[in-house]
């Protein structure tokens, strides 16, 4: 039990720390402040530089969202007409099951 509440809090403590220091150093501020914290932390981890180069554009991101929530509305929507037919379906393979089931045990 004590074990377990140690490691809750040294997993917390890790998070509220990151996200202290990352306040601390600007990476939440404007964005002179957000570029001079990056060009820091550029000069201390090596591969700082090609990682910000993989990061897509905010343009990019913005089409990006609008597709996945279109595809998530069609999925949803697509989901609740074919609700119906599923659960008739599912309930005959259940009621075929559960007799199967009674029927061989009603065999031994």
């Amino acid at each position: 039990m004590v074990m377990s509440l140690v490691k809750v809090a040294l997993k917390l403590g890790i998070g509220v720390g990151a996200v202290y220091v990352t306040v601390d150093q600007g990476i939440w501020s404007e964005g002179t402040q957000a570029s001079d914290a990056f060009h820091k932390v550029a000069n201390i981890m090596p591969g700082a530089r090609e990682y910000a180069q993989k990061i897509p554009e905010r343009s990019e991101l913005s089409r990006k969202a609008v597709s996945y929530w279109n595809c998530g509305v069609m999925y949803t929507c697509s989901a609740l007409a074919n609700l119906p037919s599923v659960t008739k379906d599912y309930s005959r393979k259940g009621i075929a099951m559960a007799r199967n089931s009674i029927a061989s045990t009603l065999e031994k």
